[in-house]
């Protein structure tokens, strides 16, 4: 049987992963079977038609309305079938309708876990290899949603770490309207005594503060 590709179809990472509009004849499935596509990912509401033609190629139906962006729980799924795939050496292919929101929607995602990349540079990546992806303000912002293990960490430790800061920073408060009550030789005799030089300077800091504070 002849093979053809399908509309709008191109690759996005060659032999790992690909982007089309919604193929409909047996030839197009056999084109992507013949160019080492083994999984085909539908976001449509519904199947593509003679999808089973072809019994090689794996279809995975995953339903986003049109127009609007997959939910985080849909990027995950999506993204764990090429992962899977590709360590297998197979290829997937990603369609919607056209191959345009939808699918450039999962595409950008794609690049954001594999090149390490922001949501942004993801997204104008993928308009500049297929004209016309990712359609609404919706669909941009689901890119960005997807957060690398590494990412979640981080986010978890500067939250972590500005609570302890603006905890230490209200210590700080109490300490230097404590340290009003004594006299300023007192208050030196005391900083010069702790032995380490970095609690000596961290000191002084506090010393520097107060002092300032007499004569304002």
């Amino acid at each position: 049987m002849a093979s053809f590709a399908p509309h709008n179809f191109s690759w996005v990472e060659p032999g790992k992963l690909a982007g089309l509009a919604m193929p409909r004849m047996p030839c197009e499935y056999r084109y992507m079977v013949d160019n080492g596509i083994k999984h085909l990912v539908c976001l449509c509401e519904r199947k593509p038609p003679n999808h089973d033609s072809c019994p090689e190629l794996q279809l995975h139906h995953i339903k986003i309305v049109d127009f609007t962006p997959p939910s985080p729980n849909q990027i995950d799924r999506v993204l764990s079938i090429v992962e899977e795939a590709n360590s297998k050496g197979e290829g997937v292919a990603v369609h919607c309708m056209h191959g345009h929101g939808r699918t450039g929607t999962m595409l950008a995602c794609y690049l954001v876990k594999t090149r390490k990349i922001s949501g942004i540079d993801a997204i104008n990546e993928i308009r500049r290899l297929r004209q016309g992806s990712i359609e609404t303000h919706e669909q941009e912002k689901a890119v960005p949603l997807l957060k690398l293990p590494l990412q979640v960490e981080l986010s978890e430790s500067v939250v972590l770490l500005r609570r302890a800061l603006s905890f230490s920073l209200k210590l700080l408060h109490l300490l230097l309207q404590e340290l009003h009550r004594f006299k300023p030789q007192l208050l030196l005799q005391l900083l010069l005594s702790f032995p380490l030089p970095w609690i000596r300077h961290l000191h002084r800091v506090f010393l520097f503060h107060w002092t300032s504070a007499l004569f304002l």
